[in-house]
């Protein structure tokens, strides 16, 4: 695991809080709770670059507006996207890999390698998984790939995926973006018809 970032259990916070404020005026500790990302403890100047990135991200971008009509659906079906990092050494939570699944949908990528060489530039794509500033680490490009192939592997994401891209197609914006019909139907064939 990159050295820059250290996630810890509520337990371990309230054991050694003073610690673990400490070790995050270097860099970003993720707190978790019940084995999810709750809470991140972050200097003053990454907070200052999560503002900054704010004010860079348009109000009015039609990807402003699917993070707006698809955020409550993403989080309220976090547990059921189930935890893809696995055995992995990952960074990346769950939604941040179901989203980077949606861009590559929304905007016909293709390949994972395309979806990482898009995030490792692109701040409004960052900002659209999750990702706030450019200090915050992605998985590796062959951990991106594993792990998105592992999300295209789950029925559960991928009807999530769906409901997501019908709110898209039902939105204003639906003509700002090149849906991948194909790979969605591709990625659905894998199951069996209910």
């Amino acid at each position: 695991m990159n050295k820059k970032l250290k996630r810890v259990s509520m337990q371990e916070l309230d054991t050694r809080l003073s610690k673990i404020v400490d070790e995050a005026r270097d860099h970003p500790v993720a707190v978790t709770r019940y084995n999810t990302p709750w809470v991140w403890i972050v200097s003053h100047n990454v907070w200052v670059d999560i503002e900054k990135l704010k004010s860079v991200v348009p109000e009015g971008h039609p990807l402003a507006e699917v993070r707006r009509l698809t955020d409550a659906d993403i989080q309220a079906s976090a547990p059921l996207l189930g935890d893809t990092a696995g055995s992995y050494d990952t960074y990346m939570p769950a939604p941040a890999i179901f989203r980077c699944l949606m861009l590559q949908v929304l905007f016909s990528l293709g390949s994972a390698d395309r979806v990482y060489d898009e995030l490792r530039f692109n701040l409004l794509y960052r900002w659209f998984i999750g990702i706030e500033t450019f200090r915050e680490p992605l998985d590796s490009r062959e951990q991106l790939r594993e792990r998105l192939a592992a999300m295209r592997g789950r029925s559960s994401a991928l009807d999530l995926l769906g409901r997501c891209l019908e709110a898209v197609r039902q939105s204003a914006h639906a003509r700002e973006f090149q849906i991948d019909e194909q790979a969605l139907l591709e990625w659905q064939r894998q199951f069996p018809n209910p």
